[in-house]
């Protein structure tokens, strides 16, 4: 056993093979040593394909760190342009919203009906088969520590090493029940299991939020923007909190963060299920009536109302769309998603003066976007400005490598100038 220390956080790393049906750390035996990184950074090993981080963070010390499990998505609109030559703040360009035009975000009688099968208090109900579950896979275990181990590794692990082998799927927001028997989830409802089932057992679990970088998914014409919540869990007689990670890939221990109440996560759990619905440009009365009973939970979550708004600007009620993006912005005034569909908006709608003042206050945020600057590597291709383009295409491959159509792009830009060798390279990625 090796213990890193780093300014915010004690961090201890187990290497652990899966043998048993249930992972134990009876006296911490049969544990490998880490090798010394040296560097205090989030790291991990592989055991059967199971990867257990445990950090344990001083209560008190206003950083905590939580069990996360991936990537859950809210899926936003967000239109890629725009430019702006003004130095006013976003918030003094921002009318209010009409108030009228909000009503739109009511909870309406016919939702209750589209709804009646989803309802709140199931969403982390356990059935009676895994309450067994949960209380046989801690059975024997000694601490809070290896009740956490042991919860884990039942639900990771693989069939063959006696466990539930839950895989993670970012679309798969489930209930907790279907998380079970369906054996996959993203990390929202992988979360909302793990706290379930931990506080079953008699563990200290919370929800917690992730501020992760700006992160982005295309679907479509689509980008979709991608948020965090995992676990935490604070233990009982130590001034410790552990974690256990199933996806290292897209966090780090100093991203800040905040536990959030059950409600919160509930909430976004329908937006999940809201903005995952692909039939058609235009919005279903069942996005609506899930979009509503997400703000009816968690009114004063920013990011609701401007899906809400999304989903009215794809239903060509841009009036409407504008009132809940203004919500957004009101309710938080950092929010650059809600004040870069502002900014689209307007220069749909004309008002370029506007959109390019709000675009300019986002700038810093839509640079981030490697979509944007794939956007601009096609406009430069369009144009025959095959050097500037190349610059482009380059920033959004440093930004998302693993996005293909980037590589495609690549190749025909490098073609244009001729570069062989660079287009030998992007074609050995597509």
């Amino acid at each position: 056993m090796k213990i890193y220390r780093t300014e915010s956080a004690r961090k201890i790393i187990f290497d652990a093979w899966l043998g048993a049906k249930v992972v134990r750390f009876p006296g911490i035996k049969n544990v490998n040593k880490v090798g010394d990184k040296g560097d205090g950074r989030f790291m991990a090993v592989q055991a059967e394909r199971l990867r257990l981080y445990f950090s344990f963070s001083p209560k008190g010390e206003g950083f905590v760190m939580n069990l996360l499990v991936g990537l859950s998505f809210l899926w936003l609109v967000l239109v890629v342009s725009a430019s702006g030559c003004t130095q006013n703040s976003s918030s003094d360009l921002l009318k209010k919203p009409n108030p009228t035009l909000l009503e739109v975000a009511k909870l309406q009688q016919e939702d209750e009906t589209l709804l009646r099968d989803i309802a709140p208090d199931q969403i982390m109900k356990l059935t009676k088969g895994m309450e067994r579950y949960a209380e046989q896979a801690v059975m024997g275990a000694r601490g809070d520590d290896h009740k956490v181990a042991a919860l884990h590794a039942a639900l990771v692990s693989s069939p063959q090493a006696g466990g539930l082998g839950i895989q993670y799927r970012a679309a798969a927001t489930l209930s907790v029940a279907d998380v079970f028997s369906k054996r996959e989830a993203n990390c929202l409802s992988f979360s909302l299991l793990f706290v379930a089932m931990a506080r079953h057992v008699g563990l200290n679990a919370h929800l917690n939020n992730v501020q992760v970088p700006p992160t982005w998914v295309m679907n479509g014409e689509k980008l979709q923007f991608m948020r965090h919540v995992n676990v935490k869990v604070n233990l009982r007689f130590s001034r410790d909190d552990i974690v256990v990670d199933l996806d290292l890939t897209n966090y780090r221990a100093y991203y800040p963060q905040s536990l959030i109440d059950d409600d919160i996560a509930i909430a976004q759990y329908y937006n999940n299920l809201a903005m995952s619905t692909h039939e058609s440009d235009a919005a279903t009365p069942m996005q609506l009536a899930l979009m509503r009973k997400a703000i009816s939970i968690a009114p004063k979550q920013s990011y609701l109302w401007n899906n809400l708004a999304a989903l009215y600007w794809r239903w060509s009620l841009p009036k409407v769309a504008e009132a809940l993006y203004l919500q957004a912005a009101r309710l938080e005034p950092k929010d650059m998603t809600a004040i870069w569909n502002l900014s689209e908006l307007y220069r749909i709608g004309g008002q370029d003066e506007l959109a390019g003042a709000l675009a300019l206050a986002a700038q810093g945020y839509r640079d981030s976007n490697p979509y944007y600057q794939y956007r601009l590597a096609v406009l430069e291709y369009s144009d025959q400005n095959f050097e500037q383009a190349a610059h482009r295409i380059e920033r959004a491959i440093e930004k998302q490598p693993e996005e293909k159509r980037f590589y495609r792009m690549a190749a025909d830009i490098y073609q244009r100038l001729g570069l062989t060798k660079k287009w030998q390279q992007a074609q050995s990625q597509l």
